[in-house]
């Protein structure tokens, strides 16, 4: 979800919030690279994919490892998703053959900002993020529209009795 029409139809579905991560992390707020937030606003909902990949490789290195099933995640699919986002289990063990200081986790590293090989994490709204915007003007546009879709939705409905 990453405007307001899309919050009001959550809301309207009987959600009570939405998650909005990749529309706020191209914020001029939001800690990260400039790189990455530029590679969301290029990208589209096709650029974006689901896999284990990057936690695969950020957990060899972590201290908190992210848990399965929760070891997956939206990111930009560049080089490093697609030569591995197919075979996870083999990743899995090369990393877990190298360990920590590793050449693959070297490699990695070395590539540090890279938007063609780091994870860029990202959602399927992707498609709706255009430019770096201020958060707070965010806010207040994102409201402004879900407040303007709910009182479209009013029109087809009456009150109750």
């Amino acid at each position: 979800i990453s405007d307001g029409r899309g919050v009001a139809a959550a809301l309207s579905l009987g959600c009570d919030g939405v998650s909005m991560g990749t529309r706020f992390f191209a914020s001029h707020q939001a800690m990260g690279r400039s790189e990455e937030k530029q590679a969301i606003v290029q990208a589209n909902a096709d650029s974006a994919i689901r896999t284990r990949v990057f936690d695969l490789l950020n957990n060899t290195s972590s201290a908190n490892p992210w848990p399965p099933p929760y070891d997956a995640a939206g990111a930009l699919h560049n080089e490093t998703s697609r030569a591995w986002h197919n075979q996870p289990e083999a990743l899995a063990q090369t990393l877990e053959a190298q360990g920590r200081e590793g050449e693959l986790i070297k490699a990695y590293r070395q590539h540090s900002g890279n938007t063609s090989v780091t994870a860029v994490w990202m959602g399927q709204g992707v498609s709706d993020v255009h430019e770096i915007d201020d958060a707070e003007a965010l806010v207040r546009r994102i409201n402004d529209e879900a407040g303007e879709a709910i009182e479209r939705l009013r029109g087809f409905v009456s009150a109750p009795k």
